[in-house]
């Protein structure tokens, strides 16, 4: 496995990183846009080139992710305005959409994990007339790395580093407080962005929710 990694490190580190971006919009009634997207860069068609010992199980489902996420949430009450994106070309996969409220898109996003929200479960971003939160996902990313690590022979925290999240956040009006310290706030206090690699999700004693009030 060690072989393997020494190999496939150059290949990402030629590739700057695996980058996975979310993009959310807030309009002053609620509603809303979010995109997120995952940028495989070379990676994408490298992956496709490789024996079967290098062809990451998670590339193969990143690839199939926009087109299963549209089919999960096109039925959903609130969701609008889906688009899917699978390019292997750039190695651009993303998923896109409008949402009525906080209460659809978490809705969509319990549906997309296979599960249905309750009204015990816990909001992944709540929305209100001046405030937006959304939870820490430290926890869940810990989880979903252990069950990779398990079923996914090349999957390593040597990976970890070269793999970034960066976030932005869009207000209707300028933002007066954020709670993440990590947070960047935009010349006119609009716009909110972050970034974190998955070693830092992973291996930092941090809370990586976000809380703004605007």
């Amino acid at each position: 496995m060690k072989k393997i990694l020494l190999l496939i490190l150059p290949v990402l580190m030629l590739t700057s990183c695996i980058t996975i971006t979310e993009d959310i919009t807030v309009n002053s009634d609620g509603s809303g846009s979010i995109k997120v997207a995952v940028n495989l860069g070379k990676i994408a068609s490298q992956a496709a080139n490789q024996p079967s010992s290098f062809d990451l199980s998670i590339v193969g489902k990143i690839k199939e992710f926009p087109k299963k996420a549209e089919a999960i949430l096109k039925n959903i009450n609130g969701i609008s305005n889906i688009i899917a994106v699978a390019d292997d070309e750039k190695g651009i996969y993303s998923i896109a959409l409008n949402f009525k409220n906080s209460k659809s898109l978490n809705k969509g996003i319990y549906k997309l994990f296979g599960k249905n929200k309750s009204i015990f479960a816990p909001d992944f971003v709540k929305i209100t007339k001046h405030g937006f939160k959304k939870i820490n996902m430290g926890p869940m990313m810990k989880k979903m790395v252990t069950m990779q690590e398990k079923t996914d022979k090349a999957f390593s925290d040597l990976m970890f580093p070269f793999i970034d999240f960066k976030s932005t956040y869009n207000f209707p009006t300028t933002v007066k407080k954020v709670s993440n310290i990590k947070a960047v706030l935009s010349t006119d206090k609009k716009t909110i962005t972050t970034k974190y690699t998955l070693e830092e999700l992973i291996k930092v004693d941090f809370n990586f929710g976000l809380k703004a009030r605007f």
